[in-house]
């Protein structure tokens, strides 16, 4: 038996807050989404080919198929296109949902719904697990396939009480274990955050809705033959038999050192899993050191040359982390430099560029409950106020750092008090 587990498409995804390239002599204009999302859907489209090839038994994917409900309703025709040779073979190919496939509200369906259109028998998908009903009817699918009969124990991210979590896994897993009948090979595959997986940046900030980790005792791992997991970005082995496929593509800055890969598993008494790589975006970061040197024009374009030297930077989407001693120094390269920023990364091939500050200058600035003096009579923000004041700063730096502040607590005027 053969098969392709892959995970985390994440179709649909947005690089928010990225400059892209407009048309400029000798490149052509990009658009950041459409040239992200093309490249993942170019890589799933290699995960069918080389499905084709070997002759697979099976294509998985285990969640977050899209980036969010609204982008599934754009990018279910592109998925469709991409698993039609495969579903036109006869090859089985099975869907989970992720906790970016789902939807709380029971009057919307569910992302991965939208694959009822194809009407394909092969095709089989399983987009959420309702709570209320959690063994009520739920029964695992049996597949005969050339190597034998394969159990597959679905189970699609769901929502439950943190506390709840752990054991409504393990007696869903459980349950779908007792009513599986007499099958060759057992495979779960599920979409959750497992103790000992190792993790980027992107699975926790912006839309990424963190899981709570469950041990691998709770998911039964050796009642199963293959255990295929999403929700991890990193392609990685967690037991011989238990295996993320990580992500298709670059998803985030925190993943532009990352490999990615799907895995390619070969069963003959055991599983043997190979990952076969592929090409993400280009993806680079760049802390740029400003705080040494006074801000001027000259000084920032060799700085920033020195930098973009070091990689390769052509069709590349850029993020640059400007290093200066305050907001004032970041202001101004903002407002008389980026113009010229932008020439020198366009003249670099640059597909799309991010820029973050990082204030040197107030990195090592703690306040604590008691430096803000707080109490049931002053509001949060005039505690801040007060306690900005009294700093060793400028008037329009302190003035910056207490709009950064508020911003940054999600506090604003007429805020409830302290």
């Amino acid at each position: 038996m053969k098969i392709i587990h892959t995970a985390d498409l994440h179709l649909g995804v947005r690089f928010k807050n990225v400059v892209p390239r407009p048309a400029t002599e000798g490149f052509e204009a990009v658009d950041i989404r459409h040239y992200v999302n093309k490249r993942t859907l170019e890589n799933l489209n290699k995960a069918v080919e080389y499905a084709l090839k070997k002759d697979v038994d099976l294509l998985i994917i285990a969640g977050d198929v899209f980036e969010t409900i609204e982008s599934s309703l754009e990018y279910h025709t592109e998925l469709a296109r991409s698993l039609q040779p495969l579903l036109d073979k006869g090859v089985n190919t099975v869907i989970i949902g992720g906790n970016h496939d789902y939807i709380r509200s029971p009057r919307r369906k569910v992302s991965l719904a939208l694959l009822e259109d194809l009407k394909y028998p092969n095709l089989i998908f399983k987009s959420k697990l309702d709570i209320r009903n959690l063994f009520q009817g739920d029964e695992p699918y049996e597949v005969e396939l050339e190597g034998g009969t394969v159990g597959l124990v679905l189970m699609p991210y769901f929502w439950v009480f943190k506390k709840e979590y752990p054991k409504a896994i393990r007696l869903y897993v459980s349950k779908m274990l007792s009513r599986l009948g007499n099958v060759d090979y057992k495979l779960l595959i599920a979409h959750l955050d497992v103790v000992g997986a190792v993790y980027r940046e992107s699975d926790f900030i912006g839309s990424f809705r963190s899981i709570e980790k469950v041990n691998l005792s709770t998911i039964y791992p050796d009642r199963f033959d293959y255990i295929a997991l999403g929700h991890i970005h990193i392609p990685q082995k967690i037991a011989d038999n238990i295996w993320y496929s990580g992500s298709l593509n670059k998803l985030n800055f925190g993943e532009y050192m990352d490999k990615k890969a799907f895995l390619y598993i070969e069963f003959r008494r055991r599983p043997t899993i190979n990952p076969i790589y592929v090409e993400p975006v280009k993806m680079n970061v760049y802390s740029v050191k400003l705080d040494d040197v006074e801000i001027n024009w000259s000084n920032l374009r060799s700085r920033l040359e020195d930098v973009l030297s070091r990689g390769d930077n052509l069709d590349a989407v850029i993020k640059l982390i400007f290093k200066v001693r305050s907001i004032s120094d970041y202001r101004l390269i903002l407002r008389s430099y980026e113009r010229r920023i932008q020439e020198i990364l366009w003249s670099h091939g640059v597909a799309g560029y991010y820029i973050k500050p990082e204030y040197t200058g107030v990195s090592d600035m703690k306040i604590s409950l008691m430096d803000l003096e707080l109490s049931r009579d002053i509001l949060i923000k005039d505690a801040l106020k007060n306690y900005i004041s009294k700093l060793p700063y400028n008037k329009d730096f302190k003035e910056e750092l207490y709009r950064h502040a508020l911003k940054y607590l999600g506090v604003e005027d007429g805020e409830d008090k302290a």
